[in-house]
């Protein structure tokens, strides 16, 4: 082999690794910027959907603020020497349409002492717009209480059991937590 056709290959190798080289370099250029175009996607597209999502088992807590305009504890009844007071309550709404009910009232008797009570009633709730009604939804085989209907909006649920003519007290809850 000549010397010239030594710095001959010598020259074809170097062109042809140069060439292998500058492809390799763009097409590693290219998928870098794939990977971090379709990174950057992926991350919109997961920060769009926890941010628009409804949270699975979110709950909203309702505290009462009053009744009919008159703050807790509120006379709800009382005869000669017995007060019945509600001394607070709660609403608790789920995102699958489960309502929780409790309520803590005071006794106050004439001849006996004072007494508190709570109760806690597991209903369904159905919302259409600002329109909201808990209840049982379903066939009444003992003495059933009405439904509860009245407005959720923004922070604050009223409440109102559905009975005609209307007679039975407003509840206003406020929003207190989101769980």
């Amino acid at each position: 082999m000549s010397v010239a056709s030594n710095d001959a290959n010598v020259t074809s190798r170097s062109a042809a690794s140069r060439f292998r080289d500058r492809h390799y370099l763009i097409s590693h250029t290219r998928t870098a910027k794939v990977s971090v175009w379709l990174l950057a996607m992926a991350l919109v597209i997961l920060g769009c959907e926890s941010a628009t999502a409804p949270v699975p088992n979110q709950r909203r807590l309702y505290v009462l603020t009053d009744v009919d305009g008159q703050p807790l504890p509120a006379v709800m009844g009382s005869q000669v020497g017995d007060t019945n007071t509600i001394l607070w309550a709660t609403v608790t709404l789920d995102a699958t349409g489960h309502a929780v009910l409790m309520k803590r009232y005071g006794h106050a008797y004439l001849a006996y002492p004072p007494d508190t009570s709570t109760s806690v009633s597991e209903l369904k709730y159905l919302a259409a717009g600002d329109s909201i009604t808990i209840g049982f939804f379903g066939p009444c085989i003992d003495l059933c209480a009405p439904n509860l209907v009245g407005q959720l909006a923004d922070s604050v649920l009223t409440l109102t059991y559905d009975v005609t003519p209307r007679f039975d007290p407003l509840y206003r809850y406020r929003l207190s937590a989101t769980y």
